[in-house]
């Protein structure tokens, strides 16, 4: 009996350890010990067989694909990695699906997940809620997007914050349907996104919320096209909207301040029967019906960027 057991307890020390050799000649990583049972991998540099487990760790360097909870590279990785938690401790040159997906080094290839981090430079999108990069040189598209250094990609997001190479801006305008608005702006040039607050002065159009997005197109050193699309509400009158377009032109005078003019197109529509508010000014105004209105205005903005 004692014998039986023995051989049963071996039996399954050798199944579940398998150990590597592929002669005198080979590098000594192919020699090191190979943990795989489908539960916990733990494999050496240089083993390229799919790891599929609840936890994978490769102590080397990897190329194939990795499928389980938690996947954790210690060297560069070249393939697919699927999972709730992912690493990488130095380059990545394929594919990370993740809750987490986490990149120590430079990526090529693409992230998607919930949060998305890589430390050196991204060359490649990511794709998540929260994505941050040291270097973007691809393309970012999230909730929240964080750069620290910009080179030639471009974050797309609600909000995108760029710590060199960013745009940001605090202006304050007036529009056709509210005399004071102040607005800030985050993300780069070619697109970034801003929130406004606005003051009507009447009972009847007090105050304003709104978010949208613009892009800022250089014609030379001082002129620049600024288009921007807004979508705004009222909290006194929470089924009223506005949506608007203003392609304006603005001039850089005493950098970092400017000024910006425009015309602009407001489509006011209610979800209810109710009267609606007249505008500040306008050039046009037409009510379609009860529920909608067309409004053709101007606005005039001055600002500072940093």
């Amino acid at each position: 009996m004692k014998k039986i057991t023995v051989t049963i307890i071996a039996t399954i020390f050798i199944l579940l350890r398998v150990q590597c050799s592929f002669g005198q000649d080979e590098p000594k990583a192919n020699r090191d010990l190979v943990f795989y049972s489908f539960f916990v991998n733990i494999v050496p540099d240089g083993f390229n067989l799919p790891l599929v487990g609840f936890v994978n760790n490769a102590m080397g360097s990897h190329k194939g694909v990795q499928v389980g909870f938690v996947n954790t590279n210690f060297k560069n990785f070249e393939g697919i990695q699927v999972g709730f938690v992912n690493s990488i401790l130095a380059h990545t040159k394929g594919i990370q699906v993740g809750f987490v997906n986490t990149s120590l080094s430079s990526l090529t290839g693409i992230q998607v997940g919930f949060v998305n981090f890589t430390k050196s430079a991204s060359n490649s999108p990511q794709v998540g809620f929260v994505n941050t990069a040291s270097k973007l040189n691809g393309l970012q598209l999230g909730f929240v997007n964080y750069v620290d250094s910009l080179e030639k990609g471009i974050p797309l997001g609600f909000v995108s914050i760029v710590r060199k190479g960013g745009y940001r801006a605090i202006e304050l305008f007036t529009s056709e349907m509210y005399p004071v608005n102040l607005s800030f702006k985050i993300g780069v040039k070619p697109l970034y996104t801003f929130a406004t607050a606005s003051y009507g002065g009447t009972s009847s159009r007090l105050f304003e919320y709104g978010f949208g997005v613009g892009s800022l197109v250089h014609i030379n050193n001082n002129w620049f096209f600024n288009p921007e699309i807004k979508s705004a509400s009222s909290p006194q009158k929470f089924n009223t909207h506005y949506l608007s377009f203003s392609p304006k032109i603005g001039y850089s005078f005493i950098k970092p301040m400017y000024i910006t003019i425009g015309p602009s197109v407001l489509w006011n529509y209610n979800e209810e029967t109710h009267p609606m508010s007249d505008p500040t000014y306008s050039l046009w105004d037409n009510r379609i019906n009860e529920n909608h209105r067309l409004i053709i205005g101007l606005r005039l903005a001055l600002g500072i960027s940093f």
